[in-house]
């Protein structure tokens, strides 16, 4: 009975049933004496006086005892006659659940924890009043243990926002736990607002000095004077404008795993020891993002945090990723500790480093088979003297692009490293089958993988947040689109931005490529030239087919498109392989991304893709599965791209209404609504009936009263007045859009109609309808008509799925 309620101690206490109604008593010190035995009475038995002097110090005993027995009697009544047990000496045994022990769970509705017991000081005498504060000291101490180890497992599980909410909760029970502190610096870092990181930092040594009299924790110190001179924040970067990135914080999904693995292995340094973890995956996977939002986490809390980014253009400049290195560890003032000997050594390859210490004398002869030990030395001295006893964090960001002396160099720091007393983690993220791993042993490899589509959605709504929401088709596009990859969607949503109804999504959205058209910006094509411009022509060619086909095509089949003769093809093949851009499943060549199909089908001449969509709609239309619904929808696909609109509009006809009759209306309406938007298409036309007819099969029935609504009547044929008809009715009665008498009148024009055409088919469905209706409005005489109808065509020839439709009238 008892495990329905749950006692509150944090803020106002109460005792609550079912997770949400207060129990209310008749006092609230019946309250108090239910509290006091939860915190002192269930390991122990109260004595009944003490009870009495703690909260009825102030009246006779007797009245004291009697007002007693009043408080028990209420607790036994609302937990259960057993909840309280004995005479004169009284234990709670009741078992109740607490938000303590929900708080331990991570089941805190805000990021905010209130002092416990408010108000019930009042509740008794002085000494009561003395028990409230230690109870509260108590439970403060028990609320900061529970977040504190709350947050640690947040962490653990590498899931920044819940670590950041446990971490302000446990700053307002608190305000001097460094957990807390690191973590809300952190969030202020992720946010780049080094402005609220110093203050917070400054408050906490100030009072650390204030209340305590010691001296503040050393890390947070120097976390503090890093920030104040002005150093680096190791915050991702973004694809986004200039003013989105300074005003917003860069979104981060889906990478939970991939950060508690991250924080397991910088544990492992921490407690003694080098470790190493390269993180892969294709571009855009968010290697960059992973790597400095970690890194950003761990100079929250005082590491000393060096990040290289390895551009291409410094493949071929020996020591340029040494160079960089070396260059930020002396820009950390501790690094001046370093013995000037090994700042020479360092100036061999990085010759700036006497524009921050001048007085570095110059390097001493040496073989040149030595510099490169002599370099990594004194990268290691540095990195001693800049670490001050703390753990270190090397970070190379793009390591495909890492140059052969440097990674020499690098080789030789890491076995230094290896037997030092520097804690060092070395992280790097490279794209997956690039690296340039060679000597270099990694003792942990992370691979990213794409954004499932719900990580997409949110990743979009996350890039949507002070700007227009894109509507659902757009959402829909970019998620195909960008198949998982962050850095597409980011630039999807810019390009959409930026170009709305222009933009690559909204002319994707709309269910067939060819019927707008898209002429990329320059930033999105400066992004794909350098993968693209660079194949060969031929190459190019058959990625144009690819992308006009729009599937997967054999080998042969674009050879034969391309005219392409024996081992041509095959070497525009390997070509495309080799580069990336396209991949062989099942003996079918086809893109390895649908973004770079839509580039290069949007960005080809109008007249070379009108080309192409006309050789796919003859191979189609001359084809032996030419009168299969898929091979129909295809040839309207092309021959929409292709300019032939009386063969579009002929097949598209057929197509739409053999889908309809096949269960599949979705298709139907894509294919309707493609012809639609692609031609000017007059209100007789029988596709706007058949779209009517398509919606409401599929359910919608306002939109299929709506489009038969555009539909001009005069001139057709007596079957199509007949399938409007039962359009109509059927969409008003399902969708229950009009009052019973003109759904009657609209089921019995349907079925007036249906005899006129002479279609059985309509025939029946409509019946049916008109007995629905009838039933409905009580109506006997329409009814016994529709009975009568039924039976003469369950009696009649007709198909057996009309049969089956006039005995389900006729309730058989």
């Amino acid at each position: 009975m008892t495990a329905q309620f749950q006692i509150n101690v944090l803020g106002s206490p109460e005792l609550v049933r079912g997770g949400r109604s207060p129990v209310r008593f008749r006092s609230k010190k019946h309250l108090a004496v239910l509290l006091y035995l939860y915190l002192e009475g269930r390991t122990r038995s109260i004595p009944r006086d003490r009870l009495v002097d703690l909260l009825w110090s102030d009246v006779l005993p007797a009245k004291g005892r009697h007002s007693l027995s009043q408080a028990l009697l209420a607790i036994r009544s609302c937990l259960g006659s057993g909840a309280v047990t004995g005479t004169q000496q009284v234990q709670l045994v009741a078992e109740l659940s607490s938000d303590l022990s929900a708080l331990g769970r991570g089941s805190i509705a805000t990021a905010r924890v209130a002092e416990p017991l408010q108000g019930l000081e009042d509740c008794g005498g002085a000494e009561f009043a003395h028990w409230v504060d230690g109870a509260r000291a108590r439970l403060k101490s028990q609320t900061r243990d529970i977040l504190r180890a709350a947050l640690q497992a947040a962490r653990a599980r590498g899931n920044p926002a819940e670590t950041y909410r446990l971490a302000a909760a446990l700053y307002d029970v608190d305000p001097l736990c460094a957990e807390a502190i690191y973590a809300l610096a952190e969030r202020a870092m992720v946010d780049r607002d080094a402005v609220t990181a110093i203050r917070l930092l400054k408050d906490h040594v100030q009072r650390a000095r204030v209340e305590l009299g010691t001296t503040p924790n050393p890390e947070i110190a120097r976390l503090l004077r890093r920030l104040e001179r002005g150093e680096r924040l190791a915050v991702p970067v973004q694809a986004l404008a200039l003013a989105d990135r300074l005003t917003r914080p860069p979104p981060f999904v889906a990478r939970e795993v991939e950060l508690a693995r991250l924080e397991a292995i910088s544990n492992r340094v921490v407690d003694g020891g080098y470790q190493a973890c390269v993180i892969t995956g294709a571009p855009g996977l968010g290697k960059s993002a992973l790597l400095r939002r970690f890194a950003t986490s761990l100079q929250a809390r005082a590491w000393p945090v060096f990040i290289v980014s390895c551009q291409e253009i410094g493949q071929g400049i020996p020591y340029a990723a040494v160079s960089e290195l070396i260059t930020a560890l002396a820009r950390d003032p501790a690094a001046g500790g370093t013995d000037p000997l090994w700042l020479a050594e360092a100036t061999r390859v990085c010759p700036g480093l006497r524009a921050i210490y001048p007085g570095v004398p110059e390097p001493p002869d040496a073989p040149a088979d030595s510099i490169r030990l002599r370099v990594a030395e004194a990268v290691r001295r540095m990195m001693e003297a800049v670490a001050e006893g703390g753990p270190v964090l090397l970070a190379f960001d793009d390591l495909q692009f890492l140059d052969p002396a440097s990674q020499e160099v690098l080789f030789l720091v890491t076995r230094v490293l290896e037997g030092t007393r520097v804690p060092t983690l070395l992280l790097a993220g490279e794209r997956v089958g690039e690296g340039k791993r060679g000597g270099l042993a990694w003792g942990t490899t992370i691979e990213l993988q794409p954004l499932d589509r719900a990580h997409a959605l949110s990743l979009i709504r996350d890039l949507s947040t002070d700007s227009k929401t894109p509507d659902p088709d757009i959402r829909e596009a970019i998620v195909r689109l960008s198949q998982g990859n962050p850095y597409h969607v980011e630039m999807l949503i810019v390009d959409w931005r930026t170009h709305q109804a222009d933009s690559l999504v909204a002319a994707e959205s709309l269910g067939d490529g060819v019927a707008l058209t898209w002429t990329p910006p320059p930033d999105l094509r400066a992004v794909f030239a350098r993968q693209f411009d660079v194949l060969s022509t031929d190459a190019q060619h058959a990625l144009q087919v690819l992308a006009v086909a729009g599937k997967a095509l054999a080998p042969a089949e674009v050879s034969s498109l391309l005219g392409l003769e024996g081992g041509a093809g095959e070497r525009v093949i390997l070509e495309m392989l080799d580069r990336g851009v396209g991949r062989v499943e099942h003996g079918r060549l086809s893109f390895k991304n649908e973004l770079h199909r839509a580039f290069v089908y949007h960005a080809m001449g109008l007249d070379r893709r009108k080309y192409h969509h006309a050789q796919f709609a003859q191979r189609v239309a001359a084809s032996l599965e030419r009168h299969e619904l898929q091979a129909m929808l295809e040839h309207v696909h092309h021959a929409i791209g292709a300019g032939f609109e009386r063969q579009a509009m002929e097949t598209g006809l057929v197509a739409a209404e053999t889908a309809i009759v096949r269960g599949a209306p979705r298709e139907a309406e894509r294919l309707l609504t493609w012809l639609l938007r692609a031609y000017p298409v007059p209100p007789e036309s029988r596709l706007r009936l058949l779209l009517a007819y398509a919606l409401g099969a599929e359910a919608q029935y306002q939109r299929a009263l709506q489009a038969l609504a555009e539909w001009q009547v005069e001139g057709a044929s007596a079957t199509d007045r007949a399938l409007a008809a039962l359009i109509r009715a059927d969409a008003s009665q399902r969708g229950r859009l009009g009052g019973d008498a003109a759904i009657s009148t609209a089921a019995q024009d349907a079925v007036a109609l249906a005899e006129q055409a002479n279609v059985t088919t309509f025939l029946v469905r409509a019946n049916f309808i008109r007995m629905e209706v009838a039933l409905d409005a009580g109506d006997l005489t329409t009814r016994d008509h529709a009975e009568s109808l039924a039976a003469k065509i369950a009696a009649s020839e007709a198909s057996a799925e009309c049969i089956a439709v006039a005995n389900l009238t006729l309730g058989q």
